[in-house]
């Protein structure tokens, strides 16, 4: 219908003003005559109220599922989300937080801190490419570095994983060779996680990646989309423990999966 600058505040009656005044001046709708079926918009606390105002309207708001999809995965970039049991789903994010204090392996956290070590020093990155570049393992294969987790950037912890799974033959070289400082060093559980997490949240960039498409229709793509992400998370959830990293990742798609 329309494309327009909104000026002012971004308060939710602000933004309730504004939408009436597009949708019914410069649109010249009628509520009574027409049939809004919804208005989706992100999730942010504004467009909460903002859609609560509309629906006392009559006007159905629905968030984006896109958006709800991206805030789920991105559970997979705190270590609190691993560390919480399966019966603790109703917790809220300061709670879920506090139990960092129990018994916390904070395999992202490491994680993330290896991917700096690189990220921030174009010596050590360079040092990583060279190892690469000396192994038979990746003959052929570009030499690359590593890929920044940022919990802003959608699909940053699948990309963050694929790559460390990637780098991992180089990075233990590196670690044989005392080329890495010790606190930076993955043990055996961490990259167990690592490669179970890559695997959980392959459905979610599938899905995503869907889901922003522009050359075709994307709502008809959502149920099986949520499908296929809830017969994931299921089948690891019912999978049978093995050692702690599954039990931690379990754990974690147990919470992503309510």
């Amino acid at each position: 219908m329309g494309c327009w600058l909104h000026e002012g505040g971004s308060s939710a009656e602000d933004l309730r003003d504004a939408f009436l005044i597009n949708l019914f001046r410069d649109c010249k709708f009628d509520l009574g005559k027409v049939n809004i079926v919804a208005c989706v918009t992100d999730t942010a606390g504004n467009m909460s109220k903002f859609g609560r105002l509309l629906e006392e309207m009559g006007v159905s708001h629905i968030f984006c599922a896109d958006h709800v999809l991206q805030l789920t995965a991105k559970k997979a970039y705190l270590d609190s989300w691993f560390n919480a049991g399966p019966n603790h789903v109703t917790l809220n994010d300061d709670e879920i937080l506090a139990l960092n204090e129990v018994h916390d392996l904070d395999t992202m956290k490491k994680a993330r801190r290896l991917v700096e070590h690189f990220s921030k020093s174009n010596q050590q990155l360079e040092k990583l490419k060279a190892q690469q570049k000396n192994m038979d393992t990746y003959v052929g294969k570009q030499a690359v570095g590593v890929v920044i987790d940022v919990v802003t950037r959608w699909w940053s912890t699948y990309s963050m994983c694929e790559r460390l799974i990637h780098l991992q033959p180089a990075l233990a070289a590196m670690a044989v060779d005392n080329k890495l400082p010790a606190p930076i060093l993955l043990n055996e559980t961490d990259w167990k996680i690592i490669i179970q997490v890559h695997h959980l949240l392959q459905p979610f960039k599938d899905a995503l990646e869907l889901l922003e498409g522009d050359k075709y229709v994307t709502l008809s793509i959502l149920p099986f989309a949520i499908k296929a992400i809830r017969a994931a998370l299921i089948d690891i959830v019912g999978a049978p423990g093995e050692d702690e990293a599954q039990d931690r990742v379990k754990n974690l798609a147990n919470r992503l999966l309510f």
